[in-house]
């Protein structure tokens, strides 16, 4: 997961020179930085490692690995998968010594860590966004600070469509970080389809030429079948008027930091 806004992007298509180096320094700086963030891990694996779990490599080592791990909170399936991975490497590759193994074991829980792109690819023009999630998670504010940074550092253009016609605040709050990033805005009335507010922003972003089109859509759970046939409904008239779009979905959460905007 980015850890900062600088990492967030993608804004050079695979295998661009530069952009392929930037792409792999990136990936590398991603494992890096969430090998480092894995504290509570460290922690309870940490002591045990150092001081006697690799002392003799043999099978009770790799149980006593294995139940150390699930006291961290690994998951079961995940704790089978890296402990037998790093058993493998020890023996054919040699590793040796309690410092080297629990290197090796903190990299590969890192390498499992990693689900899909991290990052927001922006090299679609325009590229749209679609934020979603329950209510209450920071999706509005969260498409604020995107604008921001992606009009702000990047200098890409930016337009946002208000498809939250339902939370009476919303596009209101929308309009505020619109002002704060400099960038263009589409809203609808009170109570509208928001299919067709994302038609139209989309349209707007289109006809203007603009880099980037974040749509932001009304909190619901995934258990109000309404509601989510009508966000389908809205993927489906962004499909539509835009091939390959929405090219990022994104959920927010309340437990993901807000400003790596992941969900």
């Amino acid at each position: 997961m980015p850890r900062d806004w600088s990492d967030l992007f993608i804004t050079a298509e695979p295998g661009d020179g530069a952009g392929e180096q930037e792409d792999q320094q990136s990936r590398r700086g991603f494992l890096r930085r969430l090998r480092d963030s894995m504290s509570r891990t460290r922690q309870a694996l940490g002591g045990e490692i150092q001081a006697t779990l690799f002392a003799d490599l043999d099978e009770h080592t790799w149980e006593r690995l294995e139940e150390a791990l699930i006291m961290a909170d690994v998951g079961a399936p995940t704790t089978a998968a890296v402990v037998s991975r790093l058993e493998q490497e020890a023996t054919a590759d040699g590793l040796e010594g309690g410092e080297a193994l629990s290197e090796r074991l903190i990299e590969l829980l890192a390498e499992t860590a990693t689900v899909g792109e991290p990052r927001i690819s922006l090299v679609s023009k325009p590229t749209v966004i679609m934020a979603v999630g329950v209510n209450g998670t920071g999706k509005t504010t969260t498409i604020g600070k995107l604008a921001w940074h992606i009009r702000k550092e990047l200098g890409y253009s930016v337009l946002l469509g208000a498809a939250d016609t339902y939370r009476a605040a919303a596009a209101e709050q929308l309009v505020g970080w619109a002002e704060r990033a400099g960038c263009e805005i589409v809203t609808g009335p009170a109570g509208s389809d928001p299919g067709a507010v994302a038609f139209e922003a989309i349209a707007a972003g289109n006809s203007k030429g603009t880099d980037v089109v974040i749509i932001d859509t009304a909190g619901r759970l995934h258990t109000q079948d309404e509601l989510m046939a009508e966000l389908a409904k809205v993927r489906r008239v962004i499909a539509r008027q835009l091939e390959g779009a929405p090219h990022e979905t994104r959920a927010c959460s309340r437990t993901a930091p807000r400003s790596t905007v992941w969900c």
